[in-house]
């Protein structure tokens, strides 16, 4: 019979710190050509979102003091959503964006018998990065179900940090500190924020649904995506999104659905295949329609 000593499992003491870049997005509410470099480090102070990037997250995890060797890039993702507030930068003047490197963010927790690594989780919500791909920003972190309780980095100074600005569904290139003293919007360059497809990958080819708010200008839909080829454009994929001039349509689009760039204000041209399928109304009447 097992004594009672055996029975019971040991407690220990895990000991986790992750470090990665820390994000962190605040929105002015002044207009553009009012924005001052006071305004931006007084935004440091009152962040809409912020966490540590997933991109490039790495850390150290010890049970009583003994290191444990860990792949952090193996650890369980549970999607919790968009982050609310950083698609503001596409119709609010003003916004800034703040990049920390390796700051870490530490927890230390009990657990009974050994550390299992199945039973940690990494919960995380997107966000937008300009010119780059959609960010996973980590928001907690639990074991065995139960959010740790993670001690957030320490208060930095935001006159070391480095800055995007946003405005306009523009952004600018990222700067230092050192260049915000005198800050003057019409000193940045701003560019235009990339286009980001929505799309279904169908019958071995990719599906265009749409396309996430902010784009603006000539559209150049490219021919494959992920890897794999464009072959159509569903039906209202665009339907009623203002800002385009523009739409080029790669040589492997086989069809456009009824109505996929219907109501499109603004929209002058649209290049498409020779041998492309029109659905019903998928242009308005004063679209030019060149096939090549």
């Amino acid at each position: 019979m097992a004594t009672k000593k055996a029975q019971e499992q040991k407690t220990r003491t895990v000991q986790l710190e992750l470090w990665s870049d820390w994000r962190s997005c605040g929105f002015a509410e002044c207009e553009l050509e009012n924005l001052t470099a006071d305004d931006l480090y007084d935004l440091c102070c009152n962040t809409d979102i912020c966490g540590l990037d997933m991109g490039d997250l790495g850390g150290t995890l010890t049970v009583d003091g003994e290191d444990v060797n860990i792949d952090f890039s193996q650890i369980a993702l549970e999607y919790e959503g968009v982050a609310t507030g950083w698609d503001k930068y596409i119709d609010t003047c003003g916004v800034y964006f703040i990049e920390v490197d390796k700051t870490a963010q530490c927890a230390e927790f009990e657990i009974e018998g050994d550390f299992d690594p199945n039973k940690l989780t990494f919960y995380y919500r997107t966000a937008i990065h300009p010119g780059h791909k959609r960010l996973k920003i980590l928001t907690y972190v639990a074991y065995d179900d139960e959010i740790l309780d993670m001690e957030e980095p320490d208060e930095f100074d935001s006159k070391d940090c480095e800055y995007w600005v946003f405005a306009n569904n523009k952004y600018s290139e990222l700067f230092s500190s050192e260049d915000i003293e005198g800050f003057q919007p019409e000193d940045c360059d701003w560019k235009q924020f990339p286009a980001e497809f929505i799309y279904a990958i169908e019958n071995g080819g990719v599906v265009i649904k749409g396309i996430r708010k902010g784009f603006q200008g000539a559209l150049s839909i490219p021919s494959t995506i992920s890897g794999m080829p464009v072959t159509s454009i569903r039906a209202g994929a665009f339907k009623d999104y203002s800002g385009l001039t523009s739409v080029t349509i790669p040589d492997g689009v086989t069809s456009i659905g009824d109505k996929a760039f219907a109501d499109c204000e603004g929209l002058t041209k649209v290049t498409i295949p020779q041998g492309a399928e029109v659905g019903e109304n998928a242009f308005d009447g004063n679209v030019i329609i060149e096939r090549r």
